[in-house]
């Protein structure tokens, strides 16, 4: 694997890209639009943690939101090469995470409840689909890992996810179970659905 000059190449002040919100990879040395990245910083007590958040202090270390990306940081010890010193990290690094996107989105969508901006079960979800008014103004549609069938929306910018248990979306939205659900177009929205597509790429699937 071919690593990338001094650390400074590598942290998120990095302002050789054209475009003012790429980073740069430390894996492949690519800059790419951080939405499709990790970010990663190190605490006072040299720990590897992913700021999801992005708002974590210290220098950040992008990686490709990708489980084949965060598998070959650990495997060719990237970050301590970067570095320059060895920071402790979690065991499983893609587990931990996965874990962290799946917690951060499901709160997305407890957020998103409170807003105002979720449409829940079945029966609305689907009349939500039936009208070119409610459609139009969908962003998202969620659908449990489980569910029989799916509900069709005549709009193909909605990003369709279901990547969730129908229990895990019950926690999020404050039910025992949730098959369906859809969110309208919204800042909340948009952060959340750019947190699915993180989770998705790092398991993969």
């Amino acid at each position: 694997m071919r690593l990338y000059g001094k650390y400074a190449r590598f942290i998120d002040k990095d302002k050789k890209s054209t475009e003012p919100h790429d980073r740069r990879c430390v894996v492949s040395g690519d800059f790419k639009p951080k939405e499709d990245m990790i970010r990663f910083v190190v605490s006072p007590d040299e720990f590897l943690l992913p700021d999801l958040a992005e708002k974590l202090g210290g220098h950040g270390l992008w990686v490709t939101a990708s489980k084949s990306f965060l598998e070959d940081a650990v495997k060719n010890r990237v970050f301590t090469k970067v570095l320059r010193r060895h920071v402790r990290r979690h065991d499983d690094l893609v587990e931990n995470a996965a874990l962290l996107l799946r917690k951060r989105c499901l709160s997305f969508m407890g957020l998103a409840k409170r807003a105002g901006i979720a449409v829940l079960g079945e029966q609305p979800v689907e009349s939500a689909a039936k009208s070119k008014k409610v459609c139009a103004q969908t962003a998202l549609y969620l659908e449990a890992q489980d569910a029989s069938r799916t509900i069709r929306f005549d709009n193909e910018t909605i990003y369709r996810c279901n990547v969730f248990s129908r229990e895990e979306l019950g926690q999020a939205f404050g039910y025992e179970q949730i098959v369906y659900a859809a969110l309208y177009n919204d800042k909340l929205t948009k952060n959340l659905i750019v947190d699915i597509k993180r989770l998705v790429n790092v398991l993969e699937m």
